[in-house]
């Protein structure tokens, strides 16, 4: 997230996480998690693994779902491999 932006999605996603009281990031775990889409985190700082703890405190509606996923769908970013793969590749 932090490296894709900014992006189509920013908006929503703050607007999102006003709503919920959450930050974009849990916002964005809960978006997975709504899909049963497993997301790996990296974090090892104890304040942010607690945070993400409050993606589970809320959940996405379908309309919320589908808004990220139209709006994701308009950018396209690869952090890594972009030597290996075109710069319009989504596989």
């Amino acid at each position: 997230m932090t490296k894709g932006g900014p992006g189509p999605v920013d908006d929503t996603l703050a607007s999102l996480a006003k709503k919920y009281g959450v930050g974009p990031g849990e916002v964005l775990l809960r978006w997975c998690v709504d899909q049963d889409v497993v997301a790996v985190t990296t974090s090892g700082k104890e304040q942010r693994m607690s945070d993400y703890l409050r993606a589970m405190t809320f959940k996405l509606t379908p309309r919320e779902i589908k808004e990220i996923n139209e709006l994701g769908a308009q950018k396209h970013y690869r952090a890594f491999w972009q030597d290996k793969f075109g710069p319009n590749d989504r596989r």
